[in-house]
């Protein structure tokens, strides 16, 4: 009779999609522990680079290690979920796919939790490092979680939540059980560890042992189509979040005093961040109205007054200054503000600023393309011999369905249509 194999004492999920970059060190950071009995279960979301050779070269290697891809790319959110619902330890830890832990990590956490039966879940200082290897944050111990009262926890972590991670901290399988675990939605990590604070206490290490790797210039709409790509938008993303809150309160086991305690609490949370979102949206937006530099700069700052500080400092700037300035412009700004720009270049008398429109039609930056196409089509005549010559040279979609439009609304450059031969720049 064939026995049953016996399950390892913690399962360890690694969702990854392009990691080729660091899944290699994170997983030779895991099997370097001291603690043996675990297993390594990865799911990969359909990686488009060398991540899945990565990981099959070192499942070969050790049968510890087990690998999974997605037909599909389900989103983060379904990926973390996946490698969950694939365990079976008594114990379970998420691991990101860039990071790295000291040897002696999840040996020290398990024996912390046999310690403490009453705890769900065992944590440590966590350093978080940027992709180019540079220090910028600590995660440490916020008071109040390893309290035995629900809404005391709730409270301390409601607050104190951008000093703690424990989506990567070790926990029980049957804590985990009774959440919701990962959600599609923008600050999921805020909602688990909000959960997961009303399912029991934590147990802390003072010991720094966890080596984070973030992207910090990943924005909001880079990071919602991570966690789910079938999501579009950000709009209303913080009140969201706060809704959720109040939904684990309703369904959270306290006394009836203690949830219109939560209730409050959480509306008094989302009063102060709005209020101090708000300030910080104002003062930047003053700046950017004041400093010429900051027009192009912080994605915070309202594009229509972004927009309405560029006119203002171009109606009053000398060339030279405003040339390098429009040289210098960052490809990500807006398309609005390249706009704008084309716009003060056709207006301005200069024969730089002619020249410098012309260059912008064969700029490999469809946004600059684009966005000089639109203003000469304000002088349709000026400009037919630049126009005829992108029409019989433009390559992408996009800008062509620019020119059909500026075509199909100049009489003067209907011709252009079935004339593709190239043309002289004329900018006289």
């Amino acid at each position: 009779m064939k026995t049953p194999e016996k399950k390892p004492r913690v399962s360890i999920g690694m969702p990854v999609y392009n990691g080729e970059k660091y899944v290699g060190k994170a997983i030779e950071s895991l099997l370097a522990q001291t603690f043996k009995d675990f297993e390594l279960i990865i799911s990969d979301n359909a990686s488009t680079d060398l991540t899945e050779q990565i990981c099959r070269q070192y499942a070969k290697k050790d049968a510890r290690i087990r690998y999974y891809r997605n037909e599909k790319n389900l989103g983060a959110a379904r990926n973390f979920n996946r490698v969950f619902e694939l365990s079976s330890a008594e114990y379970f830890k998420w691991a990101g796919h860039d990071d790295s832990w000291a040897p002696e990590y999840l040996e020290q956490c398990v024996d912390m939790l046999e310690e403490h039966p009453s705890a769900i879940l065992c944590y440590c200082q966590s350093i978080y490092f940027d992709d180019e290897g540079k220090f910028f944050c600590l995660y440490d111990k916020p008071h109040g979680v390893n309290s035995s009262k629900a809404h005391e926890r709730f409270r301390r972590m409601l607050w104190t939540r951008s000093r703690l991670d424990p989506i990567y901290a070790v926990v029980r399988r049957e804590s985990l059980k009774k959440t919701g675990l990962v959600r599609n939605i923008l600050g999921t990590d805020d909602i688990f560890a909000l959960e997961l604070s009303l399912v029991g206490p934590f147990c802390f290490i003072p010991k720094t042992m966890v080596y984070r790797c973030s992207e910090q210039s990943r924005d909001y709409q880079e990071h919602l189509i991570r966690i789910d790509p079938d999501r579009k938008s950000v709009r209303f993303a913080f009140s969201r979040r706060c809704y959720e809150y109040l939904q684990l309160i309703n369904h959270a086991s306290v006394t009836n005093s203690q949830r219109i305690y939560l209730y409050l609490e959480t509306l008094l949370f989302f009063v102060s961040r709005q209020l101090e979102r708000r300030t910080r949206w104002l003062w930047q937006n003053w700046m950017a109205i004041r400093s010429p530099d900051k027009i192009a700069g912080s994605r915070f700052v309202n594009v229509t007054l972004r927009l309405a500080a560029f006119r203002r400092f171009a109606r009053k700037t000398k060339w030279p200054e405003l040339s390098q300035f429009l040289a210098n412009l960052s490809a990500s700004s807006p398309i609005g503000l390249w706009c704008a720009a084309a716009q003060v270049l056709a207006s301005r008398p200069e024969k730089g600023a002619q020249q410098m429109l012309a260059e912008w039609v064969e700029d490999l930056t469809e946004f600059r393309r684009i966005a000089a196409i639109s203003a000469m089509a304000e002088n349709p005549r000026r400009w037919q011999g630049v126009l005829r010559s992108r029409l019989a040279l433009e390559s992408s979609s996009r800008v062509k369905k620019v020119l059909d439009d500026v075509i199909s609304k100049c009489s003067d450059l209907k011709d252009l249509a079935t004339d593709k031969i190239g043309g002289s720049i004329d900018t006289s």
